[in-house]
């Protein structure tokens, strides 16, 4: 009896063992699939995490960052990351939106390179919104750089494309007569008092043109030309001594036909 228990006792022990195995070999199939489901899990968690990141996290991240930066001045690093998401939202605007603010400090810098640039960047900019009227504004700098440096023929012509901006019309009329002033001063008479003419009443520049008559009728007179030196003082009577000037011209013409044996001329 003892032996048969001890039998019976030993088979139900080894049925506990085996069934204590099979129920560990379960549990550790059940452990694995779940480890392995965890894992395959975390990785596609991350990987979608990534792609959304990648997606839609990065772009964004960019674009605030370049809005920061817009907004603490930093133009040139804002514009180049807006240049990176071109597809992306209102990115392309806020390219123009950056252009359109270096080229306002360009135009106001004093600089003429810098203010060329800002032209060509605002002329690129076409219909956005404050380009055309900050072009004029470039135009009308870089004119007045232009008048600084006497460069008044330049000067002068970009002005004429602003005539309704600001006081260009003035403006031009200052470069006009500042270039006139520089050709009678280097006795290119003729040219400048066909400027002096054009600007009519402008300052004294009527006055000027008849100047830049006197001037060269007072040398033809020095010059014995007193013929010619008489028909440019008959142009501007009246104004200082050209009447004066004429009758000695033609007195001192005179005298010279009277000593060349010229009777009838010199009467």
């Amino acid at each position: 009896e003892k032996e048969l228990e001890d039998k019976a006792r030993m088979a139900r022990e080894e049925a506990s063992r085996q069934e204590f195995m099979r129920q560990d070999r379960v549990r550790r199939k059940k452990r694995a699939r779940r480890t392995r489901t965890i894992i395959i899990t975390s990785v596609l968690v991350v990987a979608v995490l990534s792609y959304l990141f990648i997606v839609l996290g990065l772009p964004e991240l960019k674009y605030q960052t370049a809005v920061s930066a817009l907004a603490a001045g930093e133009i040139s690093t804002a514009r180049a990351s807006f240049e990176d998401l071109l597809d992306d939202r209102d990115a392309a605007e806020m390219v123009s939106e950056c252009d359109l603010r270096l080229a306002t400090e360009y135009a106001t810098s004093g600089d003429m390179t810098k203010v060329e640039r800002a032209v060509e960047m605002l002329t690129a900019l076409g219909s956005y919104p404050g380009a055309a009227e900050m072009a004029n504004e470039a135009k009308y700098q870089q004119a007045l750089l232009y008048m600084e440096g006497k460069d008044y023929e330049k000067a002068s012509e970009l002005f004429s494309e602003l005539t309704s901006y600001r006081d260009a019309a003035d403006k031009r009329n200052e470069a006009d007569y500042q270039k006139a002033t520089l050709l009678m001063n280097a006795a290119d008479y003729e040219e400048a008092a066909a400027r002096f003419t054009k600007l009519g009443l402008y300052m004294d520049a009527a006055a000027l043109a008849r100047e830049c008559i006197y001037r060269p009728a007072v040398q033809k007179k020095a010059d014995w030309e007193y013929k010619e030196a008489a028909e440019m003082f008959a142009t501007i009577a009246g104004y200082k001594d050209s009447n004066e000037q004429r009758w000695e011209s033609i007195y001192q013409d005179a005298l010279r036909a009277q000593l060349a044996d010229d009777p009838e001329y010199a009467a």
